[in-house]
């Protein structure tokens, strides 16, 4: 009795397993999903303390076949004036998109990789997001104007988490 239980709980684990692997895939080859940030990492943190963990804020990126939505605190050096210090935002209805799976030892990762200019047009944005089985996921935003900044979150389907 005791191995037939086992045997029951392995399988049903495996099967759970390999359905959040199929449901990020999908979310990410479907380009329609949504990025909660709930921290953040840079170097200047320590200035900024209220940024170490976002309350989920609604700080986000939301991305869809038509355009890519993005919300972020910033916390970091700004190289050229005139830019905005506190938040970095894009609405992009052309971007670039594209994504990969990278198979590990013991885990499967999904890295998307997203570029587009800021809504002044002034600066290109480059995003980088890597995706666990889980859905928690690390983005890296690479600016020709900003300091590097990386955030910690969630992916969700797009709209399912309401603010």
């Amino acid at each position: 009795m005791r191995k037939i239980f086992l045997l029951f709980a392995m399988s049903t684990l495996l099967i759970s397993y390999a359905t959040a692997q199929e449901n990020m895939m999908s979310l990410v080859k479907s380009q329609h999903f949504q990025f909660i940030a709930t921290g953040i990492n840079s170097s200047l943190i320590s200035e900024y303390p209220q940024f170490s963990s976002m309350n989920m804020d609604g700080y986000s990126i939301e991305v869809t076949k038509k355009y890519l939505d993005c919300k972020l605190p910033f916390v970091g050096r700004v190289y050229r004036n005139g830019m905005n210090e506190h938040h970095i935002e894009v609405y992009a209805s052309k971007y670039t998109y594209e994504y990969k799976v990278v198979k590990r030892r013991k885990t499967t990762d999904i890295i998307v990789k997203m570029s587009a200019l800021s809504n002044d047009g002034g600066d290109k944005l480059n995003f980088t997001l890597v995706i666990s089985e889980s859905g928690r996921a690390v983005l890296t935003v690479v600016s020709n104007n900003r300091e590097t900044v990386t955030y910690y979150g969630t992916v969700y389907p797009y709209k399912l988490y309401k603010k």
